[in-house]
């Protein structure tokens, strides 16, 4: 019997959950516009598959720039990452190849970082913060703004309320100190300083509007 034939009479019901669920995802692809919408997509149902956020754009930002490192690239990375910190390359290589940017710019970042690994190297993984750092680095003019940048990158509060945790605030200034080469230790021991005084009024976290503050040494 013709397959045609075994479904003429025979009703379909839609599944559960299947309209929403292709709604958010025609959704987020329009506000992201991958060039590659079959890589993309597996990105995209992977994450929600495994309990992640999307790699998808929060909004058009209508960039015809497509080298161009922005926050919200940086957050959607952020977010599609979560708690573990830790991206594998191949994701990391496809969200890049997916949104349109050039791998050479990834590259480059990862060789200013020294991660001992390429956009090729598909079986590796990446320590996320660090990259995050590197890629707040491009958008900022001084040391100081790239912190800025991480901080509204981690948080989803206002602009001047945007907090991270100390401990990890320190440890990518340090790792930012340590890729320029030519900070004094004593105005590293200054910020230090002035990060553990602050947070230990803050509940161990350190913001945008403590960075902003007069009281807030020099950076570098």
């Amino acid at each position: 019997m013709p397959i045609s034939a075994m479904h003429k009479n025979k009703d379909f019901h839609i599944p559960s959950g299947l309209q929403d669920l292709l709604k958010e995802y025609a959704k987020a692809a329009i506000k992201t516009q991958p060039k590659d919408i079959l890589k993309w997509s597996y990105l995209y149902f992977d994450a929600l598959a495994t309990g992640r956020k999307p790699p998808a754009r929060r909004k058009c930002d209508g960039n015809d720039d497509q080298d161009l490192i922005t926050i919200q690239l940086i957050r959607l990375i952020h977010e599609y990452v979560g708690s573990s910190n830790e991206i594998k390359m191949s994701d990391l290589a496809n969200i890049w190849e997916v949104l349109g940017l050039d791998l050479a710019s990834l590259n480059d970042l990862l060789e200013v970082g020294d991660f001992g690994i390429s956009a090729k190297d598909r079986d590796g993984t990446i320590f996320w913060p660090k990259l995050a750092t590197l890629m707040a680095g491009r958008l900022g003019n001084t040391l100081k703004d790239t912190m800025e940048v991480l901080c509204l990158v981690a948080s989803n509060s206002d602009e001047y309320m945007s907090m991270v945790p100390a401990q990890l605030f320190k440890e990518m200034y340090l790792y930012l100190v340590s890729v320029d080469g030519d900070i004094s230790q004593s105005l590293v021991n200054n910020v230090i300083s002035y990060i553990d005084n602050v947070s230990k009024l803050q509940n161990g976290l350190i913001g945008v509007q403590n960075l902003r503050s007069s009281l807030c040494p020099k950076f570098q």
